[in-house]
């Protein structure tokens, strides 16, 4: 059965759970119509994202230590001080195989993974261009990549570029992509990121696959991958802004679930 195409992009649900409790209530709401429990629930969310640490730093990007755990997919994402990368640039990686850091298998009702030996354990050698637009890194292909691994395909979609406030010299990259079983289509999306220095040095990758997407294989799978600079595309990069363009133009709007009290006051 040949593998799917993907006609839009991946989307990254980024989500921060936090428990509620009286020590986040809050004495003046800010949104109209706030009942206690959302406002409750909201200044949790509020002290859990100034209390945390990322741990996806540039110190850990450029060191050996292993993903040891999990992290928070906002972790992933632009902090709010962020500068997004402006102008027009062309790059190119490849990412080296190696076994991941962490394999969480939830379920495995074939048992693929003692039947490969341990191999879909790892994240495939692949490498991949593309174009970067005002902080949009657009894959130059975003189909299904082919690769020679016996078991991964592999398809990246378009991420971000940002320099952090911490050290505007530094270029942080992070792009969504999906891993898919060769001749089965089941997909299990995820998000690599990796950045480069001052001099022009990339980091390792660090990927992280944490949404079980497959009826019958389902699993966590997070590590770090050896990268290798590669000369940028020769492109259509006019071509690929545009198209871009027109599928953001297409979207439907999205608000924040906070618009819900504001537009409908009598729900709680």
């Amino acid at each position: 059965m040949p593998a799917l195409r993907f006609s839009g992009t991946l989307l990254l649900l980024l989500i921060a759970v936090a428990g509620c409790g009286d020590q986040f209530m809050v004495k003046d709401r800010d949104r109209v119509g706030m009942s206690d429990s959302q406002a409750t629930g909201r200044a949790a969310v509020d002290a859990h994202k100034r209390d945390r640490v990322p741990r996806l730093t540039e110190q850990f990007l450029f060191s050996d230590e292993p993903l040891s755990k999990p992290v928070q997919m906002s972790d992933f994402a632009a902090p709010d001080d962020a500068t997004l990368v402006a102008g027009v640039t062309t790059g190119a990686l490849q990412l080296v195989s190696a076994k991941a850091d962490g394999f969480d298998v939830h379920d495995d009702r074939f048992g693929y993974v003692s039947e490969s030996g341990g191999q879909l354990a790892a994240f495939p050698d692949v490498s991949f261009t593309w174009v970067q637009q005002d902080g949009f890194v657009i894959p130059t292909d975003q189909g299904v990549l082919r690769l020679t691994n016996p078991y991964w395909e592999i398809a990246f979609q378009t991420g971000r570029a940002w320099a952090p406030a911490s050290d505007p010299d530094v270029v942080r990259y992070s792009v969504p992509f999906a891993l898919l079983e060769r001749n089965a289509n089941c997909t299990h999306n995820g998000v690599l990121s990796w950045v480069v220095n001052g001099t022009g040095t990339p980091s390792r990758a660090v990927y992280q696959i944490a949404s079980e997407t497959c009826a019958y294989f389902k699993f966590d799978m997070y590590g770090t991958l050896r990268t290798k600079n590669k000369p940028g595309p020769d492109v259509d990069t006019q071509g690929l802004i545009a198209e871009l363009e027109q599928n953001r133009q297409a979207r439907l709007p999205v608000q924040p679930f906070d618009s819900l009290a504001e537009r409908y006051p009598s729900i709680d």
